[in-house]
């Protein structure tokens, strides 16, 4: 947490809340439906789940929420002021042109009751990783199949919605593929890291 107080681990007993300091576990949230984690920014809540996503408070583990994404959680996030969890998910369709062809999808929910605040994107190629700026000025996801231009190729790259340019996606090709993704709280630079490289960009 941003207090260096608790250490959040998702593990197959569920998400387990330890003591940094002392390294005792202090309680488990039970999440037999695994797939991907987050963390409020202020540390007071954290989602969870694969084709369901479960919302708690930090502190008592009181759950606040339930969201069910229309296909296979791939990546969320929470908003910076923690209204809201965005979330990407896809469904395996088949293959095309010897291509790897997915329902794909990134949702903007309410925290408080679950429910869709906005739909910023859909396209044929899953999401794999999602990071919103700590301004909240833009979001950016990564891809290994790009569709940039309407023109899909095999090739990593990742993508930038602005909501001040209604959401219309940026595309940019990246150098290899992309296991992570995250921006700079200080100046929203992104970078972007496999298991060999790390890639830095200036964002606008």
């Amino acid at each position: 947490t941003p207090d260096d107080q608790l250490l959040v681990m998702y593990s197959s007993a569920g998400i387990q809340i330890f003591d940094v300091k002392t390294g005792g576990l202090l309680r488990i949230y039970r999440q037999e439906d695994r797939g991907s984690v987050a963390l409020a920014r202020d540390g007071s809540m954290i989602a969870a789940g694969g084709k369901q996503v479960q919302v708690w408070r930090t502190a008592e583990g009181a759950n606040i929420s339930a969201i069910q994404p229309p296909y296979s959680l791939k990546a969320l996030t929470f908003s910076p002021d923690g209204k809201f969890i965005i979330t990407a998910s896809s469904d395996h369709k088949g293959i095309e042109n010897w291509e790897r062809v997915d329902d794909s999808i990134i949702i903007y929910w309410r925290v408080a009751d679950g429910s869709i605040e906005d739909i910023i994107y859909q396209n044929n190629y899953e999401i794999e990783e999602l990071a919103i700026s700590n301004d909240g000025t833009f979001i950016a996801g990564s891809q290994v199949h790009c569709s940039i231009d309407r023109r899909p190729l095999s090739k990593p790259c990742f993508y930038l919605w602005f909501p001040e340019l209604a959401y219309q996606p940026i595309g940019i090709y990246a150098p290899s593929y992309i296991l992570s993704i995250a921006i700079s709280p200080i100046d929203n630079r992104l970078a972007i890291g496999n298991f060999d490289d790390l890639y830095i960009w200036k964002t606008p």
